[in-house]
């Protein structure tokens, strides 16, 4: 079984990099990979902990580690292909976003018989809402798919609220984008820092377009 990570703790996060750093199998004095990477077990564990690294400023941490393996093996693992696909977003390359999103749905599918892992299609969803090549409705549907896959208590839930919510206020729809933001900024507090200041800055902005200039400027500032 893998690991259970939870935010918060600086003990769990060193176990937490203890765990990924032996699936992948580090030479413990010359810190570079061994040729015998567990590559699926590292893509899962990688994606079961990336809320602790890319939204607290940590992703030049995780594109090292994906520095450990070649394009072919981050293309077997729907996991491993999806962190590649966050690290670029976070980094601005959407280009090279979308190519890991479309890569880790092939590797999904050829990899799953049954049913897909939820986790994993609404990583897909959610990277499909930020990348946002198909227009702001398209990314809307996409934020809410990628909410409703992961449930109401999900980790990435702040993400999924805050991109769902950035699209409705682009579409003029403010009171639902307003509820939706402000869900994403309680769920990010803790899970996702980066992502809390995101709902804020928008929820401000939404603030300042009602000429509410002192709740605009108090969101602003927290």
């Amino acid at each position: 079984a893998l690991p259970v990570v939870f935010a918060g703790d600086g003990m769990q996060v060193h176990d937490a990099e203890n765990a990924i750093v032996g699936a992948l199998k580090v030479h413990p004095v010359l810190h570079r990979p061994e040729p015998v990477a567990d590559v699926q077990l590292a893509g899962e564990l990688l994606w079961a902990n990336l809320l602790r690294y890319i939204p607290r400023g940590h992703k030049a941490t995780v594109r090292r580690w994906l520095d450990h393996f070649t394009d072919e093996q981050i293309a077997s693992s729907p996991a491993l292909a999806l962190v590649a696909a966050n690290v670029h977003l976070a980094s601005g390359e959407r280009d090279l976003a979308e190519h890991w999103t479309t890569t880790a749905t092939h590797a999904l599918r050829r990899a799953s018989a049954g049913p897909a892992p939820r986790a994993l299609e609404a990583g897909i969803a959610a990277m499909r809402a930020g990348i946002a090549r198909g227009g702001v409705a398209r990314m809307r549907d996409d934020a809410a798919l990628a909410s409703e896959l992961n449930g109401d208590d999900g980790p990435w839930r702040s993400v999924d609220r805050q991109l769902e919510g950035t699209a409705c206020h682009l579409l003029g729809e403010r009171d639902r984008a307003r509820a939706l933001l402000e869900e994403g900024s309680r769920h990010g507090v803790v899970a996702a820092p980066s992502t809390n200041a995101l709902c804020l800055a928008q929820l401000s902005l939404l603030a300042l377009e009602r000429d509410d200039c002192k709740q605009g400027t108090d969101l602003a500032a927290r």
